[in-house]
């Protein structure tokens, strides 16, 4: 379930998504448009997708493991040129997700879009506060219930959860 700051279910973007070890990379003609890359995708192929993207023929979303904070200053002087940074959320209780996205905002001053993947919907009001700006939940809620968390999100006890 995809959804923006605010709770509002976003549609599919129709990006597409380049697997780590695909044979294919982003520097010929098929490569344009929206593309979703992992960290190895990126390393190897920097040069030709620099010139793509600035030329306007490539718009890149670079996947990163939440874990990763030290990957951030590898691309401290590429991270304008991304469209957006999906982080995956490698645990429930793993925090440095939460401490890569005030890096980003913070020191790096990173404007781009900022997705939480694979987060729980309870998390959400503390995302936004580091300034992640969309999510990919792994349950399906009812929206009402999702700005309901984000609403409250002072008061996680006023929650109603339609359990009684």
């Amino acid at each position: 379930m995809l959804i923006d700051q605010y709770g509002a279910r976003l549609p599919d973007p129709g990006e597409q998504r380049l697997a780590e070890d695909a044979e294919s990379r982003p520097d010929g003609d098929a490569f344009e448009g929206d593309w979703i890359l992992p960290v190895a995708a990126w390393r190897a192929n920097a040069d030709t997708m620099r010139a793509r993207i600035d030329a306007g023929q490539l718009r890149i979303i670079l996947e990163l493991d939440g874990a990763d904070t030290a990957v951030v200053s590898e691309f401290a002087t590429d991270l304008p040129r991304f469209k957006r940074l999906d982080i995956r959320f490698p645990g429930f209780a793993d925090g440095r997700g939460y401490s890569l996205g005030v890096l980003l905002r913070t020191r790096h001053h990173y404007r781009g879009g900022l997705r939480g993947i694979g987060v729980e919907a309870d998390n959400l009001p503390a995302l936004r506060q580091c300034g992640y700006d969309s999510f990919e939940l792994d349950a399906e809620l009812e929206p009402a219930l999702i700005r309901e968390i984000l609403n409250n999100a002072g008061t996680p006890h006023a929650l109603s959860l339609g359990t009684g």
